[in-house]
């Protein structure tokens, strides 16, 4: 109350970053940069993987993703019964928890950068269609970034609220 909301803008001085997070010759980047990279090497750029969120190895999504995107190694979490992503280049593993997180991680930056101070708590959103498994998961992926989640909103009331 009476402060108001400033949004953050990423390096290219825009408002939004798109979703993505690209591995090659042991770099990673993101957003627009991440689609630079995905356009010449697609299996190294990591795309729509929010869709892949809280979703066990055997949810018809996950076959829909799979074909969307055939050049993705997705492989099944034998713990948890979820999806990982096996990079190609490095045999790396990752879980789409994980690559949110590393989103949610470059997210703070650009908000510290705005800031002038450490960030380590936040509102997050999450579309209207998430269910208690998708917002478990988002949940876990900020654990994983560091970042304490006040509270997860949905996202068409966080855009009233701008």
């Amino acid at each position: 109350p009476g402060v108001p909301m400033e949004i953050a803008l990423n390096k290219e001085s825009k408002r939004k970053t798109p979703t993505a997070i690209a591995f090659r010759n042991g770099e990673r980047t993101f957003g627009e940069d991440a689609l630079t990279v995905g356009v010449r090497f697609p299996s190294n750029c990591y795309i729509y993987f929010l869709d892949l969120l809280g979703k066990k190895i055997d949810n018809p999504i996950v076959d829909l993703y799979k074909k969307r995107f055939p050049y993705y190694n997705i492989i099944p979490d034998p713990k948890r019964n979820t999806v990982l992503f096996k990079h190609n280049e490095s045999n790396d593993q990752f879980s789409p928890e994980e690559l949110v997180a590393m989103m949610l991680e470059k997210a703070r930056e650009f908000a510290q950068d705005s800031a002038g101070q450490a960030i380590n708590e936040a509102v997050i959103s999450v579309p209207g269609y998430f269910g208690q498994a998708e917002r478990t998961a988002m949940l876990k992926a900020a654990e994983i970034a560091g970042i304490k989640v006040l509270q997860l909103i949905n996202s068409y009331t966080a855009g009233k609220e701008l």
